[in-house]
């Protein structure tokens, strides 16, 4: 089974390139809360209004965000 997540480390690159230097800055952009932003990341549950959200922050393609894990079922 596949699963896709937002990830951590994608979104972490992305800031650096940006100058952003923390979650909790990028949070505000994103017009999201610290929590949403921290319980998205690394995780097979979230929605994509976060994801786009997350992404026009960052001035990414959504889906240059994501990573696809093999899941053993």
């Amino acid at each position: 089974m596949m699963k896709t997540r937002i990830d951590r480390f994608k979104v972490k690159q992305v800031m650096e390139k940006q100058n952003i230097e923390a979650l909790q800055d990028l949070a505000p952009l994103a017009k999201i809360s610290p929590t949403t932003l921290y319980n998205v990341l690394d995780s097979y549950a979230w929605r994509a209004a976060t994801l786009d959200a997350i992404a026009d922050a960052l001035k990414v393609n959504p889906l240059s965000l994501l990573t696809v894990d093999e899941i053993a079922e």
